[in-house]
């Protein structure tokens, strides 16, 4: 039962909390909480705290008049405040059960009575229970003042830090020099290892050992050839050949040998078999050359094409080298045209040729040869070779190109190449001085010079070129000088003389030289590849050879715009003669082009006097940055002959990369 306390007064002040007592004892009578009734106009004051017998301070202030009051105090019981706290504490409890929070904190409310604690130390902390889904928890950061952190979600507490990576940190493929943690992964041989600690420039062990101070197996690479499907293959290097089945397990593979099909192969030409049975290893010959072309020609006979139209033979050139290309060289420009082979010796093979003879010691030697098994050979004082003087070596103001191969001997002497009138204004020398560096003379004037001594013993192929005025010197392909010349090359009554001066005997070349022309037009006005064989009757195929890519290029003067190229095929002899011909080119997938407008094929029977045009389509758009087109024609009005060719021409001065040549025929 509550019972009011009413002894003594009380004073209250508008305003303030603070009630004072007058013959109370408030504290002694261990009042603890409950209500002050004034017996005056004005609001009720719940006790906030009790300070003293004669002093308490109310939850809120007092808003009647001031003044001295009767009063009656209902306080709490022991029981009353125990009920009411453990009430109080069950709710929370039950709350925070339900929302699994059931941690210790200082206070607890709505969001808004935060502020009452703005005050407190740092590491207060505060519950927000009240008007929220989840609780909250805000904590003081610092003694400052509304400084919290938070909120925090209440019981299941905030995400921890990540933790550290799984136990194997994967690194791709070993390599030496990258350096690994200890518990990275790295793909050795096939096999995973991870690392026992950290280290650089330390492999893993070759299985069978497991492991060794750095690295520890974790996944060993499966055992080839033991399942079901699983094959073997040889340790020997195969590449580019064709693998076919050893025995009849399944599980074993081996090279397959051309000769197993009746093939012949040479020089990176394949000469596929007239019996279509034997097709498939016409493949395997294309491949046997090494080259980079090889696997669209490949599938262009696979199925096989040429079977499907009856055709009984043919060619697959993949130009891994040159010997299937009739590079021509010696055409209507050339004036003359020394092979100097122990088989021609000094014969000029120009269309009009010259006489030479040779004086002193010049003769054609077998010691030392770039093609065709000799050279000129010019050892002493007083060697050389000459032919009189004639109109068509006079090059007046117009383009020429003189081009040749030579290996000088050791010595320091001048070495005479080519004496056109040398003590004329308008002769033309070419000669290598004391330090054998190539020089040319117009006059008796040196206009241009190489700035390399050649070695000794060794074979270069120089290029002295003149184009609209502008001297050209070129040494294995590489420009290395130019020089603006302007006035005539010629001579009215000197010989030209070869490997030594006209009027000085110990001006000898001191060495040799092989495959010697002179030509009435500039063969070259840019870098090029060499002819990496011999000169041959035909047009000039303005093409450049490309023995690291396996194709053919134009040739692109100083005006920047691409000659047209034009190949043709060295002669396959047909087992018969011929009605119909395919032929397909497989071009680099670079440019858009229209074929029969940008680029043709021709086929002839007869050797190359008669050709016959093929009209191409493309059939395969692109496969590995090449297209294939191809066409077929008949030949029957070509006259009657087996000897077959291919000629590939380039119309519109594009820069086309033609990159191998299939021709069959029936």
């Amino acid at each position: 039962m509550t019972i009011a306390y009413t002894t003594g007064q009380i004073t209250l002040t508008n305003g303030s909390a603070v009630v004072t007592g007058i013959g109370t004892a408030w504290a002694v009578s261990l009042i603890a909480g409950g209500m002050i009734a004034a017996e005056a106009g004005g609001n009720l004051l719940p006790i906030e705290s009790v300070d003293s017998d004669t002093s308490i301070t109310a939850a809120i202030e007092w808003r009647g008049a001031t003044g001295t009051y009767d009063y009656a105090l209902v306080r709490d019981t022991a029981y009353l405040q125990q009920l009411n706290l453990n009430s109080n504490t069950l709710a929370r409890l039950i709350a925070e059960l339900n929302a699994g929070t059931i941690f210790k904190y200082d206070a607890s409310g709505d969001l808004v009575g935060r502020a009452t604690y703005d005050g407190r130390p740092k590491g207060f902390s505060y519950l927000v229970f009240i008007g929220v889904d989840e609780p909250e928890l805000y904590v003081k950061a610092s003694a400052g003042e509304g400084d919290w952190d938070g909120p925090f979600s209440y019981g299941t507490g905030p995400e921890g830090p990540v933790g550290p990576a799984g136990y194997v940190n994967f690194r791709g493929v070993y390599a030496g020099a990258t350096a690994y943690a200890k518990n990275d992964g790295v793909l050795y041989n096939g096999s995973s290892f991870v690392a026992l600690q950290a280290t650089t420039g330390n492999a893993p062990p070759t299985l069978p050992t497991t492991s060794n101070a750095h690295w520890q197996l974790l996944a060993i690479k499966g055992t080839d050839g033991t399942g079901t499907g699983d094959v073997v293959g040889p340790n020997s290097a195969t590449n580019n050949y064709l693998a076919v089945f050893d025995g009849v397990t399944g599980k074993l593979l081996k090279q397959m040998a051309a000769s197993a099909a009746n093939i012949s192969f040479s020089n990176g030409v394949a000469n596929l078999p007239g019996n279509p049975a034997t097709v498939q290893a016409a493949i395997e010959a294309i491949g046997n050359s090494g080259g980079k072309n090889d696997a669209l020609l490949a599938l262009e006979i696979a199925d096989l094409k040429g079977q499907r139209m009856g055709m009984v033979g043919g060619v697959a050139d993949p130009f891994d080298d040159t010997s299937g290309v009739n590079l021509g060289g010696i055409d209507s420009n050339t004036v003359i045209a020394l092979h100097l082979d122990v088989a021609t010796g000094f014969a000029d093979s120009a269309p009009t040729p010259h006489s030479f003879t040779a004086s002193g010691g010049a003769a054609i030697s077998s010691a030392q040869s770039v093609f065709g098994g000799g050279s000129a050979s010019f050892a002493a004082s007083g060697d050389k070779v000459q032919t009189p003087n004639s109109s068509d070596l006079s090059f007046g103001s117009g383009d020429f190109t003189i081009d040749f191969r030579v290996r000088l001997n050791a010595g320091a002497t001048f070495r005479v190449v080519y004496d056109f009138g040398y003590t004329s204004a308008n002769a033309l020398l070419v000669q290598f001085d004391t330090t054998a560096k190539l020089y040319v003379y117009s006059g008796g004037t040196p206009v241009l010079n190489d700035s390399l001594s050649l070695l000794a013993d060794v074979w270069y192929h120089y290029a002295i070129v003149r184009s609209a005025n502008i001297l050209y010197m070129f040494r294995d392909g590489v420009q290395v000088a130019s020089f603006t010349l302007t006035s005539q090359v010629f001579s009215n009554t000197a010989a030209l003389s070869i490997g030594g001066k006209q009027t000085d005997s110990s001006l000898g070349l001191n060495g040799y030289l092989d495959e010697l022309r002179v030509s009435k037009v500039a063969r070259w006005t840019g870098g090029f590849t060499p002819p990496p064989v011999a000169y041959s009757v035909g047009e000039p195929s303005n093409a450049n050879y490309s023995a690291a890519n396996d194709w053919f290029t134009p040739t692109v003067p100083a005006s920047g715009v691409p000659n047209n190229m034009q190949l043709v095929s060295v002669s396959y002899a047909a087992s018969a003669t011929p009605s119909n011909a395919r032929v397909a080119v497989q071009l680099a997938d670079a440019l858009t082009l229209v074929p029969n407008t940008d680029f043709s094929m021709e086929v002839s029977r007869d050797g190359g006097t008669s050709w016959t045009a093929v009209t191409l389509a493309l059939t395969v758009p692109s496969f590995g940055g090449v297209k294939m087109y191809d066409g077929t024609v008949s030949l029957n009005g070509q006259p009657s002959g087996s000897s077959m060719r291919w000629r590939f021409k380039t119309l519109t001065n594009k820069n086309i990369i033609a990159s191998g040549v299939v021709l069959q025929q029936s």
